[in-house]
C-alpha cells in the first residue's frame, strides 16, 4: 500500500473511490459539500433516504459520476462527539471500516479525505500519522499461500488528501506511521 498526501480539491485527482468520515449529525461538512458538487449533487438527500446519520460503526456506499466515469462513495460515521474530544480509537475504527468495505470493490485509487483534526483533540501531524497507522493496520490480509489470485485481497493506493497543510510536514507523519504496523504485519505474517 502507497499513501500520498495531496492538498488538491477532491474533485482534482482521478481516483474511483472517494473516503469520507463524519460526526453524528454533521453531515453538512465542507468535505460532504465538496463532494456532493464534484460527483454526486444528491448525496445529502441519499445520505437521508438511507437514514445514515453518522452514528459510531455505521458505513454507507453511494455511487456518483464525473466526466463519464464512476466513482465510489463511502462514509463512515464517527458516532457523536462526547464532551471533550472524539476519541482517536473511533476514528481507527472507521478507517477499517472504510477499507474493509473498499475490498469487496474494484477500486485501483482510494481518495481518503481526513478530517479536521480539532475535533480529535490533536494536531494534524498526529492525526496523518494515526490515519497511516490504522490504514496500514487495516489492510493486512495473509494471502501467500493463496494460489488462485482472484481470491487475493487487492488493496487499492490511497491518496490521503489532508487539506490546507504544509505537504512535507504531512507527509513525514504518515511516513512515519507506516513503522509500527509494517512491523506489526510482519508479525502477523509469521505467526499466520
Amino acid at each position: 500500500m502507497r499513501i500520498i498526501v495531496s492538498t488538491q480539491n477532491i474533485h482534482e485527482h482521478n481516483v474511483d473511490c472517494i473516503a469520507l468520515v463524519v460526526q453524528q449529525d454533521a453531515l453538512n461538512t465542507p468535505q460532504i459539500e465538496a463532494i456532493a458538487r464534484a460527483y454526486l449533487p444528491d448525496m445529502p438527500a441519499l445520505l437521508a433516504h438511507r437514514n445514515f446519520t453518522g452514528k459510531e460503526g455505521s458505513v454507507t456506499v453511494l455511487t456518483g459520476q464525473r466526466d463519464g466515469r464512476l466513482v465510489e462513495i463511502v462514509v463512515a460515521g464517527l458516532g457523536s462527539a462526547p464532551s471533550a474530544s472524539i476519541p482517536l480509537e473511533r476514528y481507527r475504527r472507521a478507517l477499517g471500516r472504510i477499507i474493509r468495505s473498499m475490498e469487496s470493490r474494484t477500486c485501483a485509487a482510494l481518495l481518503l479525505a481526513v478530517p479536521d483534526a480539532a475535533p480529535f483533540g490533536c494536531d494534524a501531524a498526529t492525526l496523518a500519522e494515526q490515519t497511516s497507522v490504522a490504514l496500514h493496520m487495516a489492510s493486512y490480509h495473509f494471502d501467500e499461500f493463496i494460489t488462485d489470485t482472484a481470491r487475493k485481497v487487492k488493496v487499492p493506493e490511497l491518496v490521503v488528501l489532508m487539506g490546507n497543510q504544509e505537504l512535507a510536514t504531512q507527509q513525514s507523519a504518515v511516513d512515519k506511521g507506516t513503522v509500527i504496523p509494517q512491523a506489526v504485519n510482519w508479525c502477523r505474517h509469521w505467526i499466520d
